[in-house]
């Protein structure tokens, strides 16, 4: 991996009684590279202008380690998270990532697929959780009338066609009022109209269905 502005490195060897403008660090130090010196320029070549929680200043690569993405083990991205703007990644469901810092409940890493770093909350590498139970009942409560009010309203429209439940099995309904030669079979156990025929043709059915005439 090549050095990064806002890329945050870990020292690994002191650095001590520096010069005005120069870090002073010990080894095991986080430092935030802020500027990476240009390689056009003799005195800029090989250093970094860097922060760590304390100042500010310039700071040699060697003392600097380094690590290649191959040599860290990816952590795939187990839930999303949106960017919060510049310096943070913005995460897909999924996504390997490569942990480079932790501070508290972020993460400071790589992602190969936006070959890029930031930060982004740790939250990522965890599944989101249920919701309680009594959410869960609330949500059920919430639709279930819903769902009652429809099948009392199927209901009560089986019941005006094909009359009480202690009719037979299969029963003619009524005839409807704008089609006299028309009868509904209903199949009372199923609450569904299965079928019509015309008026005259029920006689030859009455051993095995009940005739209920309006």
């Amino acid at each position: 991996m090549g050095l990064h502005v806002d890329q945050l490195l870990t020292v690994q060897h002191d650095v001590l009684d520096a010069e005005p403008g120069y870090l002073n660090v010990s080894a095991g130090d986080q430092v935030r590279i802020l500027y990476i010196g240009s390689d056009d320029r003799q005195d800029e070549h090989g250093w970094v202008f860097g922060a760590t929680a304390q100042c500010k200043g310039w700071l040699s690569v060697q003392n600097l380690k380094i690590e290649s993405e191959d040599a860290c083990e990816a952590i795939i991205a187990k839930r999303g998270a949106l960017s919060k703007g510049a310096g943070y990644l913005c995460i897909r469901k999924g996504e390997p990532l490569i942990i480079k810092h932790e501070e508290n409940e972020w993460l400071f890493g790589w992602s190969n697929e936006q070959q890029q770093q930031g930060w982004f909350p740790r939250l990522v590498l965890t599944k989101p959780a249920p919701p309680p139970e009594e959410e869960w009942e609330a949500l059920q409560n919430k639709q279930k009338p819903q769902f009652d009010q429809l099948a009392a309203s199927a209901a009560a429209s089986t019941e005006a066609l094909a009359g009480p439940e202690s009719l037979p099995s299969w029963t003619v309904g009524r005839r409807a009022p704008k089609a006299p030669w028309n009868y509904a079979i209903m199949d009372n156990r199923r609450r569904c109209c299965v079928s019509r025929f015309r008026f005259g043709c029920h006689q030859s059915l009455l051993p095995m269905l009940d005739v209920v005439s309006s």
